[in-house]
């Protein structure tokens, strides 16, 4: 078979600079995963399948050997689009060598069977960010993933924009995102952009979030210092004019995998829901948000 006739060759990993490499590194070690250029390794799969087929082995036995050998070449095609599209998405400051090899072998092992190209972004991203802020993505979130549909990614992607998270003027709250209230009809804001009252029981039996037809409340008195909270890019500052004891977040909270998720995901709120949000606090307990003015980070 002709070099250039084969579309399953190892990553070239010359380009890929210094943290590329580094992580290909970490994944060898952790693996045996292997993307080196014009090795053996890589001479060998090129004629993996075309040996099999000139031997003299018995015609089924070759069947079965070709079968595995195609599925094996798929399953490393998934890995290495992953790795690929991870490494361009990699800071300045990423460090793959911190990675847990627990963890890395997991996600290899995982990351084969990704066929679809919109859950592979995902992959990708999910090993970016682990690369660049390592233990920040739980091992289970992982098992979570190889379950999960591209309907149900796309649907926790909705939900993302709807995500406000609660900060403390000192101390950021430990990465508490809420969802006001779901209640579907045509004219519901979540129901609009695609959400589904069971796009929410599917997203909760994966482990991503919890949704209660009660709504989640947080004690005031749980901060130091008047809460503020975040949507999209913009800082705002909670006022309780009527000293409410508590604040009410929804029917809807991720889990620690959900926030995980929801880290890599752009969360940008859609038009509206800034509105819905003053609507739905006023509503509960008098509550109103002003806008801070935040310095832009260079």
């Amino acid at each position: 078979m002709s070099e250039s006739g084969n579309s399953y060759s190892l990553i070239n990993t010359d380009a890929l600079g210094n943290l590329g490499c580094l992580l290909i590194e970490k994944i060898s070690q952790a693996v045996g995963w292997i993307a080196t250029h014009n090795t053996p390794n890589r001479i060998a799969i090129q004629n993996y399948i075309e040996d099999i087929q000139n031997s003299d082995l018995d015609p089924l036995i070759k069947a079965v050997k070709i079968s595995h050998a195609k599925r094996d070449i798929k399953d490393y095609c998934n890995q290495s689009k992953i790795v690929f599209d991870a490494i361009s998405q990699l800071n300045s400051t990423a460090d793959p060598s911190k990675i847990d090899d627990d963890w890395l072998a997991l996600f290899i092992d995982k990351a084969r069977l990704v066929n679809s190209e919109s859950l592979q972004i995902i992959w990708s991203r999910v090993l970016a960010q682990e690369c660049n802020e390592a233990g920040c993505i739980p091992k289970r979130l992982l098992n979570i993933l190889s379950f999960i549909s591209p309907e149900q990614a796309n649907a926790f992607r909705i939900l993302c924009q709807f995500t406000i998270y609660i900060i403390d003027e000192d101390t950021p709250y430990p990465f508490m995102p809420i969802i006001t209230s779901f209640e579907f009809d045509e004219s519901n804001i979540y129901f609009r952009a695609g959400l589904s009252y069971f796009d929410l029981l599917e997203l909760d039996s994966l482990g991503l979030l919890r949704y209660s037809t009660n709504y989640h409340n947080l004690q005031f008195d749980q901060f130091p210092s008047t809460p503020m909270i975040s949507i999209g890019k913009k800082q705002y500052k909670i006022l309780n004019p009527s000293n409410s004891s508590e604040l009410c977040l929804g029917n809807v909270l991720l889990t620690t995998d959900g926030r995980a998720l929801c880290s890599i995901i752009d969360r940008t709120p859609p038009e509206g829901f800034l509105e819905e949000c003053r609507r739905f606090w006023k509503a509960q307990n008098n509550i109103s948000i002003h806008e801070v003015c935040v310095a832009p980070t260079e």
